[in-house]
């Protein structure tokens, strides 16, 4: 700070040039360091909005998909991507006459078998027996089916009785329209229905 002692007019003259000399190079250097506050401030701002987003990018869960483990891939069989669960369709019948199968049903069940042994433990699988509309006087026919297929997917594999849980259809609709003596013999089948975990845990 400048001590002045003279009070002429050229003096006072001299001494308010240099307050507002003072004045300027104060306000300038005020500035200046506003300036590079704001840039601080606005680089902080950039690194905490990078930081965010590399939070969120490696904290976000991935989605899992449904059932990409489990491929089947077999011809005769229609898969349908249910929520959470698999359902096979099956687009030839598998049975002869009443719950007695078929040579191709038994191949077919057989082969089925094979690709799901890998995943005894982890699936569930719930089997409804059907039947064409001139078999549904049949007491009992439908679950009758169901525990055929359990038993002839049992006795060829390594899959056990355990993974499977028998449902009665009750009033689910039967795969196909029984229009025909063809659609008819389709519908002496079951529907698969597999999910993740056991039949144990229910």
């Amino acid at each position: 700070m400048h001590e002045y002692s003279s009070t002429s007019p050229e003096s006072i003259e001299q001494i308010t040039s240099q307050i507002k000399k003072d004045i300027d190079k104060s306000s300038i250097t005020l500035l200046n360091e506003i300036a590079s506050v704001k840039s601080s401030l606005q680089e902080l701002s950039t690194q905490a909005n990078l930081l965010e987003e590399s939070f969120i990018h490696t904290t976000t869960p991935t989605p899992q998909p449904t059932f990409p483990e489990i491929s089947i891939d077999l011809p005769g069989i229609r898969k349908v991507a249910l929520d959470g669960s698999l359902k096979l369709i099956f687009e030839n019948g598998l049975f002869k006459y009443d719950q007695v199968l078929s040579a191709e049903g038994k191949q077919t069940l057989s082969d089925l078998a094979y690709q799901l042994e890998p995943f005894v433990g982890q699936i569930e699988i719930a089997v409804y027996g059907f039947t064409d509309d001139i078999e549904q006087t049949a007491t009992l026919l439908d679950i009758q089916r169901a525990l055929a297929v359990v038993k002839h997917i049992t006795s060829t594999s390594q899959i056990p009785a355990s993974t499977f849980v028998i449902r009665d259809a009750g009033d689910l609709p039967a795969p196909y329209p029984n229009n025909s003596p063809s659609n008819r013999m389709r519908n002496r089948t079951v529907i698969l229905i597999i999910t993740r975990g056991t039949a144990s845990e229910e």
